[in-house]
């Protein structure tokens, strides 16, 4: 059992066991990744990234281990916590029938660090149109959405599941050299 969390771990997982049905996703996964690094999942698909990350977000249940961000329990309901974490899922749940601009509005005040100049740079720079709706956004353009959504808030962690999925290979290169 985790006792002391360490001070400079952005992120801790002890034992974190996942299954779905008979299916195991997830085997007793030790992990500690230091604060101030670039850390990655690598593996085959079906090896299990994804469902860790939906587990460490919240967004899944493990079935047994102990999960910290920031040395806090990520399985209690912190809205603090939350406030911290930058992510973007593998599959994007943004309200279809709202403008990027209304999507922008609408999440900024979730964010009391919401950073209205950031997301305007980046609006301009990936040339993310404000007055197209979500709907008609290809994925590329829904891919960028989210990368504005979980940075422009200023997080101290960014949490990436596929983050590039979607990017033509000139905004790929870039989000890969500015971003990370």
């Amino acid at each position: 059992m985790l006792t002391r969390p360490e001070p400079s771990a952005a992120i801790e997982l002890r034992s974190v066991t996942k299954r779905y049905g008979q299916k195991l996703a997830i085997d007793a996964v030790d992990l500690t990744v230091p604060q101030g690094t670039t850390f990655g999942l690598l593996g085959p698909n079906g090896a299990g990234k994804s469902s860790l990350i939906r587990v460490l977000m919240g967004l899944s249940p493990a079935d047994s281990g102990e999960i910290r961000i920031f040395g806090e329990d990520a399985r209690v309901h912190n809205p603090a916590l939350r406030q911290r974490i930058g992510y973007v899922p593998e599959v994007h749940s943004i309200y279809r029938w709202m403008t990027v601009a209304e999507v922008l509005r609408f999440v900024s005040r979730l964010y009391p660090r919401w950073d209205h100049d950031l997301v305007s740079q980046m609006l301009s720079a990936l040339e993310l149109p404000p007055k197209k709706r979500e709907a008609s956004l290809s994925k590329g353009m829904t891919t960028k959405l989210s990368l504005i959504l979980a940075l422009g808030h200023n997080p101290d962690i960014l949490i990436l599941d596929e983050p590039t999925s979607g990017l033509d290979p000139i905004i790929r290169e870039e989000f890969l050299e500015n971003v990370l």
